[in-house]
């Protein structure tokens, strides 16, 4: 009986080391498998990117990504497909323009997957007219990629187009936060210009920020404390996610990676109780998804620890943040993607649903100002400066 379980046991260990040898070698690029195939590089996560353009910075590279390595060399065939703008804005609640033809140019439509890689080679997209980058609205350039030849991995269809958004970039001045406890805040309480900001099924927190130092207690960015605030959850973590406390989520709001110093975000938290969702983007990608009720509401000029503040969760500067600080705003829709995406550096002050808008960009004094006209002036407190020539969208 001995022999033959030795037996048994001898033939399955084979069997397994023989399928997980042929598995091991399908995943080095032995040859097409379930699920393989090829899309354009970052529409798996995400089919819209924005692309800040000046003369300075007038190129945007793309490319073409397999779901494993290429058991062949994959050749492809980028193709502008500049009449999906019109879907996409109608999809998308979005108004982009499509980029005419005349106005660009790309390095190359054909691209290579090599055998043994996983990325083709950096296609160029050029900005030739000027007037794209500087007086244009927001256009907009889908690209599909599509096999060149037959045999090999198929195209996901689902991650095959890349809508490429292209807008202006700015340069101006930012305010920088230089000393513990120091913090922007509201000179009067939100609610005392307008009561709505009490109750609101749907709200949108975005702004710019360039973290130089998160390592103190929960450190803030902006919101308001137990309501609706955007901070780094440092607590009892090694590392430094971005999240939205103080919302009437039912689930945590965290991203999955970690914030780094010295670099700029754009985040925003959206709240919208019609959708049941409240969900968080950094740089225009959706990073977390939480659920809320359907009756739930937010008070972003909660009295608690005194209402809304830039850079400490209170009126003394508690939890405090060393950062740079530009486009601060206080919506009271819920903005879509490709609303923040495109709009991070700048955005019009009469558009609907604006409540509160500090550019942050006045270059001297502590007094900031509400772009929105709704008289929402706030000051600077503790130690700060100003930073002249700061690029937005690089």
């Amino acid at each position: 009986m001995r022999i033959k379980l030795n037996k048994i046991n001898t033939s399955l260990y084979l069997f397994l080391f023989l399928f997980l040898g042929t598995g091991l070698q399908c995943k080095k690029g032995g040859g097409a498998g379930k699920g393989d195939a090829i899309y354009m590089t970052g529409a798996d996560v995400g089919s819209l990117t924005v692309f800040y353009a000046s003369r300075a910075a007038n190129r945007f590279a793309f490319s073409a990504s397999a779901t494993n390595l290429a058991g062949q060399d994959e050749e492809v065939e980028f193709i502008p497909r500049p009449e999906l703008v019109a879907e996409y804005n109608n999809l998308y609640r979005a108004s982009y323009v499509a980029l005419p033809e005349g106005k660009y140019t790309l390095s190359k439509t054909t691209g290579t997957i090599k055998k043994g890689e996983l990325r083709s080679e950096n296609i160029a997209l050029t900005i030739t007219d000027p007037e794209v980058t500087e007086k244009g609205p927001v256009y907009m350039l889908p690209v599909t990629v599509q096999k060149k030849g037959s045999g090999g991995y198929p195209v996901l269809e689902g991650s095959k187009t890349l809508y490429i958004g292209i807008a202006k970039a700015t340069e101006g001045s930012v305010v920088e936060l230089t000393g513990l406890g120091a913090h922007i805040s509201p000179l009067q309480p939100l609610k005392a210009i307008n009561p709505k900001l009490e109750n609101l099924s749907q709200v949108t927190l975005e702004g710019r920020v360039k973290i130089f130092d998160m390592s103190g207690f929960l450190p803030t960015i902006f919101g308001a404390e137990e309501a609706y605030i955007i901070r780094i959850e440092s607590l009892n973590r090694d590392d430094y996610p971005f999240t939205v406390a103080g919302s009437p989520a039912k689930t945590p709001t965290l991203t999955k990676f970690s914030a780094s110093t010295n670099v700029w975000y754009h985040v925003a938290a959206v709240f919208d109780a019609k959708a049941g969702s409240l969900r968080l983007y950094v740089n225009g990608k959706l990073q977390a998804v939480s659920d809320v009720g359907p009756n739930a509401t937010v008070n972003i000029s909660r009295d608690n620890w005194k209402g809304f503040h830039i850079g400490a969760y209170d009126a003394s500067g508690d939890r405090p943040i060393l950062a740079q600080f530009s486009e601060v705003r206080i919506w009271s829709t819920a903005r879509t993607q490709s609303e923040i995406a495109t709009t991070a550096c700048v955005v019009d002050p009469a558009t609907p649903g604006l409540e509160a808008y500090w550019r942050l960009n006045e270059g001297e004094g502590e007094i900031c100002h509400d772009a929105t006209g709704h008289g929402h002036t706030a000051r600077i407190y503790g130690s700060y400066k100003w930073v002249a020539g700061v690029k937005c969208g690089d």
